[in-house]
């Protein structure tokens, strides 16, 4: 068991969803020692009206941390991102590419997160971008979804 690292986790749901790997796994983790960031879901395709319970429970997870980030027991940070709901335009790839590395580099700098280990359920291309600039010290892709047959891309 990994112990004294620190995980960076973006992950296909949120922390709040159904049980699942996910969430066992960050908390298995965290318990062990590691002191873990959980990136909730930041979209796979475009949004759609029966989404709007979902950007109202994000918009509330983000008020309820600050800037997006909340402690969710010891040892495991959970980050709620505001980004644009257009996850294969260009545009708004360098727009949420911009805000998330900034907001995940002022965080990491505040608690003191270097080279994490990176673990992603997240293969788009705007997880792809951020993880390439964090530079993490290695990258773990879990495929635990059919991700495609939800994309719209």
């Amino acid at each position: 068991m990994l112990r004294g690292h620190d995980i960076l986790c973006f992950s296909s749901i949120d922390w709040q969803f159904i049980w699942q790997g996910h969430q066992e796994i960050m908390s298995t983790l965290a318990a062990a020692g590691n002191r873990v960031l959980f990136v909730e879901n930041t979209g796979v395709r475009r949004l759609k009206f029966r989404d709007l319970s979902r950007v109202r429970d994000r918009l509330r997870n983000w008020r309820r941390g600050t800037k997006g980030f909340r402690e969710e027991r010891e040892n495991l940070y959970v980050y709620s991102p505001i980004v644009l709901p257009f996850p294969y335009s260009g545009v708004a790839k360098r727009i949420n590419k911009w805000l998330m590395v900034r907001a995940l580099r002022r965080w990491m700098a505040a608690i003191g997160f270097r080279r994490p280990l990176v673990w992603t359920f997240l293969p788009t291309p705007l997880v792809r971008d951020v993880i390439r600039v964090l530079d993490p010290e290695l990258t773990v892709y879990y495929c635990i979804d059919d991700l495609a047959s939800s994309s719209t891309a």
